[in-house]
């Protein structure tokens, strides 16, 4: 379970001074899921792997109950220079 800290001069609002906590709402995040492979020359091989992105995102969709996996990208390492890691992470920006 994710938690969220909050820190900070003390808030006036409060009789001790203190600081309140903001609850923690996993709905306002937003996330994205990158599935790293090798890769290959061979774009028969590289396209089975796209299958499987789509099969990875269908389960994850299934268990997010918040719906914060807004994607899932694949990035090669090589081969595919149009979907190498950089350009995948640019794409989530």
């Amino acid at each position: 379970m994710l938690k969220q800290v909050t820190e900070g001069p003390p808030s006036s609002g409060t009789a001790s001074g203190a600081a309140k906590a903001t609850p923690y709402d996993p709905r306002q995040q937003r996330l994205g899921v990158v599935l790293i492979s090798h890769g290959s020359p061979s774009p028969e091989w590289n396209a089975s792997q796209i299958g499987l992105r789509d099969e990875v995102e269908k389960q994850l969709k299934t268990m997010d109950k918040y719906g914060v996996i807004k994607t899932v990208r694949w990035a090669w390492l090589e081969f595919v220079p149009e979907m190498d890691i950089k350009q995948t992470l640019d794409d989530l920006e």
